[in-house]
């Protein structure tokens, strides 16, 4: 999208929004298009105001003004495809989706992304002193400051009238903080957690990946909840993490710490990002779980067991696939161990789109990818940026039908959907027959 003029003004009002200033943003932008009615990439960036404030039929409205300029971008028609979805316009939302996804059905290659080389500089590790960790949210409180546990800066909010909120990239939550149960007194790390096994790859353990030039800071114990899960406690071990070295506190409650250092999240920064995921690959190796040689194996991750998002025809593509040599595996019948072996054996990988790809991490620079997506937004993914840090090569194929489960209150993961098996086949052999 060109955008005619005034630069500084339209960039002033995208850093009013990543401050958090929605209002402000939403106010700069009507003004601007007063005197610019044509610039579409205000007009988009009020629809993404929009959006992120809930208001999915403004932002659809503004999306279709933006849409009707540049057709044929895959992110304008994917923004409008999300917003619809949101509004219930399923049939609409998911012809876009389709169209977005067909204008990105290629092989993926080396370069076609941009996520740096890995950064040279050493990722920040913030330290603060007398602090109180909530360890429901895993939320960071230093006065009139909050720690949030997304954003690459962990966003910092100074605020007292809004004390006691958080802002992240997704979310607003209102914090109700315990009284203190325990005080840390030695020095330690924290990197937080969701719940979620992608999120937690990617997102939070990724981020010990700034301990690597840090040594003193890398001898120093780890603060988790006393509730870790086991992929969690394996991850952390493969780190360098082991049971000894962690401090397991309460969950969903408050604790004093004296001293403690917050490794910034590296997902969101160019370069850094490379930096982490080579860092947990080169983890692994030293670990013994994956080896440098090429894959052999070809694997369709199933989502049978899973609550969302689930293929209704998995086992029709799974049939289709058996003469070329794919196995079937359930991820959550694996430790993680166990999963990243899987995944660095791997010559080429066909799976729905779910937290379970991260392990893509893990696979040789060789590994294919053929995911199956069935939203709006999932083949612009996270495993985009894994697969491009790596050098690995894959496509993606839409699904041909969408259903959103009743009385879903998130059509965005709470749905399920169909993939024609022949355009599955099809997507193997055009990948493996890529260049290498």
């Amino acid at each position: 999208m060109n955008r005619p003029g005034a630069a500084e003004s339209f960039d002033a009002v995208v850093r009013l929004f990543e401050a958090g200033q929605t209002i402000a943003a939403a106010e700069m932008c009507g003004r601007l298009l007063e005197k610019t009615p044509g610039d579409v990439s205000l007009r988009n960036m009020l629809g993404v105001i929009a959006a992120q404030e809930g208001r999915f039929a403004d932002a659809a409205v503004c999306f279709r003004a933006v849409a009707a300029v540049a057709p044929d971008d895959p992110g304008v028609v994917t923004n409008l495809a999300q917003a619809l979805l949101e509004c219930g316009e399923h049939t609409e939302a998911l012809a876009l989706f389709r169209r977005a996804v067909g204008a990105d059905l290629k092989l993926f290659r080396s370069g076609d992304l941009d996520v740096g080389k890995p950064a040279l500089d050493v990722p920040r590790i913030h330290r603060l002193n007398d602090v109180t960790v909530e360890t429901g949210y895993w939320a960071v409180l230093d006065g009139e400051k909050i720690y949030t546990r997304e954003t690459s800066n962990l966003n910092m909010v100074n605020s007292p009238a809004i004390k006691g909120r958080i802002t992240t990239d997704r979310e607003f939550a209102v914090l109700s903080v315990p009284a203190i149960s325990q005080t840390i007194d030695e020095p330690c790390l924290f990197v937080g957690g969701d719940g979620n096994y992608a999120h937690w790859i990617y997102r939070y353990l990724m981020r010990l990946a700034a301990l690597d030039k840090r040594p003193g800071l890398a001898a120093l114990p780890l603060l988790v909840g006393d509730d870790i899960r086991p992929y969690e406690a394996a991850s952390l071990a493969m780190a360098g993490f082991a049971d000894n070295r962690l401090i397991r506190v309460p969950r969903r409650a408050a604790v004093r710490c004296r001293d403690i250092h917050l490794p910034v999240c590296l997902w969101s920064t160019p370069g850094r990002i490379s930096h982490g995921i080579h860092w947990l690959r080169r983890r692994a190796l030293e670990a013994g779980l994956v080896s440098p040689d090429p894959g052999t194996r070809r694997l369709f991750i199933s989502r049978r067991d899973a609550p969302s998002r689930k293929m209704t025809n998995e086992d029709e593509v799974v049939h289709a696939l058996a003469p070329l040599g794919f196995k079937s595996v359930e991820l959550s019948t694996l430790g993680f161990a166990e999963q990243v072996s899987l995944f660095g054996q791997a010559e080429i990988v066909v799976a729905p789109h779910g937290a379970g790809l991260a392990n893509i991490i893990f696979a040789p620079a060789a590994c294919r990818l053929v995911e199956l997506v069935s939203d709006p937004i999932a083949h612009m993914s996270d495993i985009r940026v894994i697969q491009e840090a790596i050098g690995q090569r894959g496509m993606v194929v839409p699904c041909t039908s969408y259903e959103i489960y009743p009385g879903a209150t998130h059509p965005m993961i709470q749905h399920s959907f169909r993939t024609e098996p022949a355009d599955v086949v099809a997507a193997v052999e055009t990948t493996l027959a890529g260049p290498g």
